[in-house]
């Protein structure tokens, strides 16, 4: 979530530091700009506990699946390392190329797993962030915002991410977005009775 806030907050970024030229220029009001930060609104999320442990029990059948592959991977290898001295250098040769094919076959199964425990997690987790999303959308219309740029993407250390180095605190809605964020969420998780 925090990395689709990004884009969006780079892309605007971008044009506030050319647009604000134009509205000097042409003497209308400057863009009204706040922020946010998602971590601490995600953090207070109603349902939030009670969700994290929704997502530990559905994705605790592909962690114990990595965590097979991890272990077959340990003991071929052990395996291996206690044998080797009694190999000859032909057989430790073709041992290490079995090693290799069969870690090559694990890596892909585990990123298999990966791939599919991320896009589980954020299948759970899609209610609660576009019912953010709504939020931040309402606020931004309604309080006449030009933008809502989100500080937690900073932390990111992507290379498009947004630096920060000074900021209005006044400039901060995020408790405001948590209220309402609460208030909406709860609605969604009352109504799908969660």
């Amino acid at each position: 979530m925090t990395r689709t806030l990004s884009t969006l907050a780079v892309a605007a970024l971008s044009v506030t530091l050319a647009v604000p030229l134009s509205y000097v220029q042409s003497n209308q009001a400057p863009p009204k700009i706040a922020y946010i930060h998602s971590g601490k609104i995600m953090d207070q999320a109603p349902g939030r506990a009670e969700m994290m442990t929704f997502i530990e029990k559905e994705l605790a059948p592909f962690e114990a699946r990595l965590k097979q592959i991890s272990d077959s991977n340990a003991a071929i290898i052990a395996k291996y390392n206690t044998e080797q001295g009694n190999m000859t250098a032909e057989g430790r040769a073709t041992k290490q190329k079995e090693i290799t094919d069969k870690q090559k076959v694990w890596q892909a199964r585990s990123d298999t797993i990966m791939l599919k425990r991320a896009q589980r997690a954020n299948e759970i987790q899609l209610p609660m962030i576009n019912a953010l999303k709504k939020v931040l959308a309402d606020i931004r219309q309604e309080e006449g915002y030009w933008m809502i740029i989100d500080v937690a993407a900073q932390n990111e250390g992507g290379p498009l991410d947004p630096i920060i180095v000074a900021i209005d605190r006044n400039m901060e809605i995020t408790d405001r977005v948590l209220e309402r964020f609460k208030i909406a969420f709860q609605v969604f998780h009352d109504k799908c009775g969660n």
